[in-house]
């Protein structure tokens, strides 16, 4: 007998003085026999994905910390590079001069004086591609950290002064 209202309430039957209730329940049990191992099988499928993200998120982060310091070593390796590199444009400006001011007395040639302007040109060629070089690293730990270049202040005196940490 069907039942109005989906299953539920009462309903009498013609000719007859039966009353027939139907009931339903918004529950489903079920239940698989794990004869041949599947089941075991997926949760071991499960632990073993779980853990492979673990260690890839684990490997992510490794990788993020390598590469910091990987940038963080070139900015100051490029900042002693550039360091020196003024140096020796000081080094080669004094030299121009003197031997501009020992060509003015007469003791030197204008071959010496060209060989000089030379070696000064030389000198300032080598400062692009090194502050280049900083300007790139500085703008990899800025991406690296999520930060704008310009809102990114790095600090750090070069090479000589980092310091590896102590392990205990």
């Amino acid at each position: 007998v069907d039942s109005p209202n989906g299953g539920k309430g009462t309903r009498v039957s013609e000719g007859t003085n039966r009353t027939h209730r139907l009931t339903s329940f918004g529950f489903t049990l079920s239940y698989e026999l794990d004869l041949w191992g599947k089941i075991r099988a997926a949760e071991a499928a499960a632990l073993s994905t779980a853990l492979a993200n673990l260690h890839d998120r684990e490997a992510v982060a490794a990788t993020m910390v390598a590469d910091l310091v990987t940038a963080y070593v070139q900015m100051l390796a490029a900042q002693d590079r550039e360091r020196v590199a003024l140096a020796n444009l000081d080094t080669m400006r004094t030299m121009d001069a003197a031997v501009r001011e020992r060509r003015r007395l007469g003791e030197s040639s204008d071959l010496e004086v060209a060989q000089q302007r030379n070696l000064l040109a030389q000198a300032e060629a080598t400062l692009p591609p090194i502050r280049l070089a900083r300007e790139r690293a500085i703008n990899r730990l800025a991406i690296l950290v999520g930060r704008p270049p310009s809102q990114l202040a790095v600090e750090g005196r070069g090479l000589a002064e980092l310091r590896l940490p102590q392990v205990a």
